[in-house]
């Protein structure tokens, strides 16, 4: 401690023998006494190192029997204390093996205390509607553990403080996967509390003057997210930190501390390309400490994951995961003196790519130009372990898609076992035949609907929707992504893809390509075209009476 001087006016609770302490509370300390009351005037300063500790002016007294009663407010360590420094380090732990089984902590649903710091399962973080859509993000699985060494200290010299700091040493590990999923468009953001643990009461003393630090561990955890359309996606990363972050405050001026060496990996990513998503997660241990249980400082470590996928554009998707770690820093330091400004910052984040990947447009097919409006110009394809996605443009921009005056109505033909005496095909008894190919299932858009069909037998019968569509007013361009695993897992597929314009009289058909198929090879992601001698008179305008309805799929099974 060095020099010690106590102001005259200072009062140990614990050094007076004849005193003990009957309650605190906001502005009302109550003493009772033996013997002789004690002296205790307006302008003395009361302190105690019992339980939380109190440290208060006092601004009046009564005396009543044995029970002296004391208005005080808050005080200052400077108002009490003239020479003298503390300095000392604190385990912070967060396992049950180090707080013992009777540790009391408050928590949320979904979060428990165990021996190797805190789990995290089914947390939901947020749950309910934004701007109309349902929005759920969760931590699905996790755990994290921090128990870092907490060093904390100052100096005082004629009544100023001249020197603090409070840094925290140690190691964090972080084992986090979040889930986010939407029912449409939404942008949104969410903190919320996690679990609160008491580490302690620690008490350090300056000659007599008893310094009470009350030390508390809390986690909380964090997103935001901005998602396009319905979406779901599943990300996570491992984090392993050491970390000495905290500030000095030193003749006059703060700096801060932020030194950490960092190793993350990441967990597989379930994205199902049915969206652009962004989303951002967090979980933040924060160490307070709170001198006298009144004021002080608090640190933060926040270890983060930045996921950004985007669906069309330039590729067909894009995604990159970065993650990284920040700190926040807010010292109260308003019971240490008067002169001592309070100090907040947010410290640089570190961050680093985990991984990235892409997928350009394959062109499947390119047709020729028709005489008529919104027929097909081009079909590409990309896809992933997951899904197959389709992106086709015509010529000429549709108003409303699902219009029969002006939208479209686009098949996709999926051939899976590449056998043309299977599913819809040429010798099928149907009102069409998809060029030379057997066709399993068809992937509706538009005027009929949005959904994906299966052959069964002699007709089409509704299987599922889509896992996503991308299809706008005013456009000529949409992606639709289908499942693999509701084709069948297939590693290739014959495709042939048709649009019908509903004209005033006449129904126009506009098959591509004109003959033969185009063969998609998922597994290596590699194009061929198949011609063939396939051939129907006038393949691409076919005229028919508008009342008898011809379309993909027969009105009565829609």
């Amino acid at each position: 401690n060095g020099d010690v001087t106590i102001s005259d006016n200072t009062i140990v609770i614990e050094e007076e023998g004849n005193v003990s302490i009957d309650s605190v509370s906001d502005g009302e300390i109550v003493l009772s006494f033996t013997g002789s009351a004690p002296d205790i005037s307006v302008g003395d300063i009361l302190v105690s190192g019992e339980g939380n500790g109190f440290l208060r002016k006092v601004t009046s007294t009564s005396v009543e029997g044995n029970t002296i009663t004391v208005t005080t407010q808050n005080a200052r360590i400077t108002d009490a204390v003239e020479n003298g420094s503390v300095d000392t380090t604190i385990p912070i732990t967060i396992s049950t093996s180090a707080l013992g089984k009777g540790v009391n902590y408050n928590a949320i649903e979904g979060v428990t205390l165990v021996a190797g710091g805190i789990d995290l399962k089914n947390v939901i973080l947020y749950s309910g509607s934004v701007s109309g859509e349902i929005l759920t993000v969760s931590i699905t699985e996790g755990s994290i553990d921090f128990s870092p060494s907490l060093n904390i200290g100052f100096k005082v010299e004629s009544g100023k403080i001249q020197e603090f700091h409070a840094v925290a040493d140690g190691d964090l590990t972080l084992d986090v996967d979040f889930r986010a999923t939407s029912t449409g468009d939404v942008v949104h953001s969410d903190e919320i509390y996690l679990i609160s643990i008491p580490i302690g009461q620690f008490v350090q003393f300056i000659g007599i003057f008893p310094v009470v630090e009350v030390v508390t561990l809390d986690i909380y955890a964090g997103f935001k997210t901005n998602i396009q359309a319905s979406g779901d996606l599943v990300v996570g990363l491992d984090n392993t930190s050491s970390v000495s972050v905290g500030a000095k405050y030193d003749q006059g001026q703060w700096t801060s501390v932020w030194e950490n060496t960092s190793s993350l990996t990441s967990h597989p990513i379930t994205w199902p390309l049915s969206s652009s998503i962004e989303l951002e997660g967090y979980v933040e241990p924060r160490i307070s400490v709170k001198f006298y249980a009144v004021a002080g400082p608090y640190i933060s470590v926040v270890p983060n994951l930045l996921f950004d996928g985007e669906i069309g554009g330039a590729y067909a998707w894009f995604y990159e995961l970065k993650g990284g770690i920040s700190a926040n820093l807010g010292f109260d330091v308003s019971v240490l003196g008067y002169q001592l400004a309070n100090y907040s910052t947010e410290l640089l984040n570190w961050e680093t790519l985990l991984e990235s990947d892409q997928s350009t447009w394959s062109l499947l097919i390119q047709d020729t130009d028709e005489t008529w409006e919104r027929d097909i110009d081009k079909l590409y394809v990309t896809s992933n372990s997951t899904s197959v996605v389709f992106q086709l443009i015509t010529n000429g921009e549709w108003i409303d898609p699902h219009s029969e005056e002006s939208g479209i109505d686009v098949g996709i033909f999926i051939d899976v076992d590449q056998n043309t005496n299977t599913g819809l095909n040429e010798g099928s008894d149907y009102h069409y035949q998809p060029n030379d190919i057997g066709a399993d299932y068809v992937a509706v858009v538009g005027v009929e609907g949005d959904s994906l069909w299966n052959w069964q037998d002699t007709s089409w019968n509704k299987l599922t929707d889509f896992q996503f569509l991308n299809l706008d007013n005013n456009s000529n361009t949409f992606e639709v992504g289908v499942r693999l695993s509701d084709i069948g897992n297939p590693s290739a597929i014959d495709i042939v893809v048709a649009n019908i314009t509903f004209g005033a009289d006449t129904t126009y058909w506009d098959w591509a390509p004109n003959a033969g198929h185009v063969t998609y090879n998922i597994s290596s992601g590699t194009i061929s075209l198949a011609k063939s001698g396939f051939s129907i008179k006038n393949r691409n305008t076919v005229s028919v009476s508008k009342t008898k309805g011809m379309r993909l799929i027969p009105k009565n099974r829609r």
